[in-house]
């Protein structure tokens, strides 16, 4: 058996993709939530936002190429909900707090 080693060979290492992180702020949140991604979506996407009991409160459509997507808040309730994000890259849901000044 006759193993070479060829330092200047060029190699590639096959990371797998990191899924595109969302992030929400402010939260809690009082008129308007920012939703924001490290990277620009790959694909269009629906933004959910579902209430503590199930209720779908708010759908937005969501662009390839888009990285940032203001949402007003106005009309929701005081309280804790959860935005979804459905893509036909992933998935990944974050829970934010509605809190209205008194």
């Amino acid at each position: 058996m006759h193993i070479v080693i060829d330092e200047n060979a060029i190699t590639t290492a096959n990371e797998e993709s990191k899924p595109n992180e969302m992030l929400i702020f402010p939260n809690p949140a009082t008129d308007r939530l920012t939703v924001a991604f490290q990277q620009p979506l790959s694909s269009d996407g629906l933004l959910q936002v579902i209430d503590v009991n199930g209720r779908t409160v708010m759908v937005q459509r969501l662009e390839r190429g888009q990285q940032q997507q203001p949402l007003s808040l106005n009309g929701m309730a005081t309280g804790v909900y959860f935005l979804n994000l459905l893509t036909t890259d992933f998935h990944t849901a974050r829970r934010f707090v509605v809190q209205r000044q008194f």
